[in-house]
């Protein structure tokens, strides 16, 4: 962030300098009538919203050393939203900026102890944060190590050359293997062609059939064979998700 007008540290606390305010403020009153006209029309109160302390570096223009003014954060914020420019808005949003990076350095700093009381429930604190954390960490551990299981059984059954009927698969869904085929073919999965039930072209590739030569025999006695699909174990992970 660009700085507009230098942050210092007086007293402890951060200040700015009225004359380096009234510089960037670009006023055309001289800057002891500004000051003293602000002070006097905003009600600052000294030692609350300012301090006045001497310059000691010798004044470039002689005589006695110039009177400097050192405003809060909060006074020179208000100052320059007085001020009615386009130069004043941006020295208060530069000074919001500044207070909100202010705050968060102070809140991301080492909380130091004031006694051996406050050391043993800072202590106790820590303990508490460090088990939680370590039952977040465990809980997680273990949600992993059950999605490793339930991944590593997904790929069995997607690598599997063993295959299941039809019926075995519709009864996962309470219905019957006739049924099933239906609502299969309602989705426009499969059809028939010649008495076997087929894939469309989308699945045909998948690898989710196999077509099983079955012997079957006629009412006149004589023997013949068809063929019938048999479902591999991803084509039922394919129903479910299907």
């Amino acid at each position: 962030m660009e700085v507009l007008v230098k942050i210092t540290e007086k007293n402890g606390k951060s200040a700015v300098s009225a004359r380096d305010l009234h510089r960037f403020l670009e006023s055309k009153q001289e800057f002891a009538n500004w000051i003293k006209n602000r002070i006097e029309k905003y009600g600052l109160v000294e030692n609350e919203d300012y301090v006045v302390f001497d310059n000691l570096i010798k004044n470039p223009q002689g005589g006695r050393p110039q009177i400097e003014y050192a405003l809060t954060i909060d006074a020179a914020k208000e100052l320059s939203m007085v001020e009615g420019n386009d130069k004043g808005k941006q020295a208060r949003r530069y000074f919001i900026e500044c207070e909100k990076k202010l705050r968060e350095k102070t809140q991301s700093a080492l909380v130091i102890p004031g006694s051996f009381s406050q050391a043993l429930m800072l202590a106790a604190k820590q303990q508490e944060q460090i088990e939680e954390q370590q039952k977040q960490i465990s809980v997680m551990s273990t949600e992993i190590v059950e999605m490793k299981k339930k991944t590593d059984y997904l790929e069995v059954i997607l690598n599997s050359k063993e295959t299941v009927t039809i019926t075995q698969i519709a009864q996962d869904y309470g219905m019957t293997a006739k049924s099933f085929n239906r609502l299969l073919e309602e989705l426009k999965i499969q059809r028939k062609v010649n008495g076997q039930w087929i894939l469309y072209s989308p699945y045909i590739t998948q690898g989710y059939v196999h077509s099983k030569s079955v012997p079957i025999m006629h009412r006149d006695g004589s023997k013949d064979s068809v063929l019938n699909t048999e479902w591999r174990q991803k084509a039922a992970y394919f129903c479910m998700r299907s």
